[in-house]
């Protein structure tokens, strides 16, 4: 047990070092050189791999369209009053509910 909980610290400490040098990296460069580069090398990678980038927008889109569809609905249904003048005060018309009656709803 107690090799693997060295293994395990050792690591966690490889993790914490690494994410230190990548770190100190980003932190000493200058901003809009380190901003254009990582933008080149992002596009850069995107046009080697076509059907990455294909499935990654089109995952985009979809989600997007998504979420768009489901905020629409939802603010069409939920969120707007309704368009008749003093709408909360507008009643529901229908067959009496027997729901609340003590007798089981059986009619007299």
């Amino acid at each position: 047990m107690e090799i693997i909980w060295s293994l395990v610290f050792g690591v966690w400490c490889l993790v914490f070092a690494l994410r230190v040098l990548v770190f100190r990296q980003l932190v000493y460069r200058e901003p809009e050189t380190a901003n254009m580069n990582d933008l080149k090398f992002a596009f850069r990678q995107l046009l080697k791999n076509p059907s990455f980038s294909a499935v990654a927008v089109l995952t985009l889109a979809l989600g997007i369209g998504a979420n768009t569809a489901m905020f629409s609905f939802v603010n069409a249904i939920l969120l707007r009053p309704l368009p008749y003048k003093d709408s909360p005060c507008l009643l529901a018309a229908g067959p009496p509910s027997h729901a609340g009656r003590s007798d089981g709803g059986a009619e007299i």
